[in-house]
């Protein structure tokens, strides 16, 4: 239980981390921030929390792995909007850095782009492995490493390249300073990413069932 724990509290904080960064990103490139959600409750219909503070809706859930900011991004140049994007994987990558070093950090980050990769490939194959993998780790390993390298896998799950992710995001915003891409075009693509986005959340699930299975 103590590594369940420590597992969802590593998870939350830097789900926090990366939401509340693009949140501040956001506002120092003077653009309202109108509505942020961190974590979702996705087995209830709606947030647990619900508020409003400086003029922003806040919607919290308890599933720590997901949010979101609502902010007029449109309306910035497109470098500047790949800036203020890459702000949350940023700030993981500097949190991690600071607790596990260079080094350290480099290594995960480059070992939680395979991971996904294998995960969303293989996820009934590969999934359970990758899961016990990292549950041992975490109760072998004090909370402040198992921090760091978690903080370094976040950013690598959000640089990936798909539609929902900030790393679309940036490859777009940077594409956008050449060519302008249509705006409906744009809302088809996030669709179909926000459904395969779900569909790795159902994986994620089937892999944790068979992960207790075992």
């Amino acid at each position: 239980m103590s590594t369940f724990i420590l597992f969802y509290l590593a998870a939350a904080l830097c789900t926090a981390i990366h939401v509340l960064s693009l949140a501040a990103a956001s506002r120092l490139a003077r653009s309202a921030v109108e509505e942020i959600e961190l974590f979702t409750a996705p087995l209830i219909k709606g947030p647990v929390v619900k508020f409003r503070a400086n003029g922003v809706r806040w919607r919290l859930g308890f599933f720590p792995i997901s949010g979101y900011i609502k902010s007029d991004f449109v309306s910035m140049h497109p470098f500047k909007r790949s800036i203020v994007v890459s702000a949350g994987c940023a700030t993981l990558i500097v949190f991690s850095i600071l607790l596990i070093g260079p080094a350290a950090c480099l290594e995960s980050l480059a070992n939680g782009f395979d991971q996904v990769l294998q995960f969303v490939m293989h996820p009934l194959a590969k999934g359970p492995g990758l899961l016990l993998q990292s549950w041992r780790f975490f109760a072998d390993s004090g909370f402040i490493v198992c921090l760091g390298v978690m903080a370094a896998k976040v950013a690598a799950i959000n640089l990936m390249p798909w539609p929902s992710l900030n790393g679309f995001e940036i490859l777009c915003s940077l594409l956008e300073c050449l060519v302008r891409i249509p705006i409906k075009a744009k809302a088809v693509i996030y669709t179909a990413g926000t459904l395969g986005s779900i569909i790795f959340l159902i994986e994620l699930v089937i892999a944790a069932i068979g992960l207790f299975r075992q």
